[in-house]
């Protein structure tokens, strides 16, 4: 199992519905990947955060090949350039 996980920090200029956006653009990719065992988001509220990061999104992927396929498909490449344009930051981690 591969854990895809993003943190992510949104600034005050980040609307919700833009960021929102966002992460259903990677949402609705996920739906046309077999072996999504998992899919999660939300706001970070651990009072003892690092790096101001404000909210992550964590894929569990059945195996290696399919998050390679995720990453590979069309619509990918635009979807991170979304997010990119609306969080300050992004940390991925696998």
């Amino acid at each position: 199992m591969i854990r895809h996980t993003l943190l992510l920090r949104f600034g005050a200029g980040a609307a919700p519905p833009e960021r929102d956006a966002a992460l259903q653009s990677l949402i609705a990719l996920c739906d046309r990947v077999g072996e999504v065992a998992s899919l999660a988001y939300g706001p970070d509220v651990d009072p003892r955060a690092r790096d101001d990061f404000t909210h992550a999104f964590v894929v569990v992927f059945g195996s290696e090949e399919a998050r390679d396929a995720f990453q590979a498909l069309a619509g990918y490449t635009a979807a991170l350039e979304r997010l990119s344009e609306v969080a300050e930051a992004v940390q991925v981690a696998d």
